[in-house]
């Protein structure tokens, strides 16, 4: 059983290296075993805005397809740009999808 858990952790508690304890806004103090997170992460310019790309209407995230490719022709985007997991593990693997498709058409427009 997982627990979620939207209130603000206000004191984490444990030994050494171990987290074991964590203490919410409301007061409510419980154990852990493991504790996962997210944070939300604003675009900090508008500059997909300022090259016409196609943006998410609430957040404002880059839209793409499955290549990282936004609406406009060359322009890539991975990470905390775009919808989804806002994780590093994710930008990554986004990243070097968007890597692949880049080289495959700078390969094709040298031909």
């Amino acid at each position: 059983n997982i627990r979620i858990i939207e209130d603000k952790i206000v004191k984490l508690e444990g030994m050494s290296d171990e987290l074991n304890k964590l203490t919410v806004a409301s007061g409510e103090k419980m154990e852990i075993d493991n504790l996962f997170f997210t944070i939300e992460v604003n675009n900090s310019c508008t500059l997909a805005e300022d090259l016409r790309c196609r943006v998410e209407r609430i957040n404002k995230k880059i839209r793409i397809n499955k290549c990282g490719e936004s609406s406009i022709n060359g322009i890539f985007a991975a990470g905390d740009l775009v919808p989804g997991p806002q994780l590093v593990v994710t930008a990554c693997a986004n990243g070097a999808i968007a890597a692949i498709e880049i080289n495959k058409q700078l390969l094709e427009s040298e031909i």
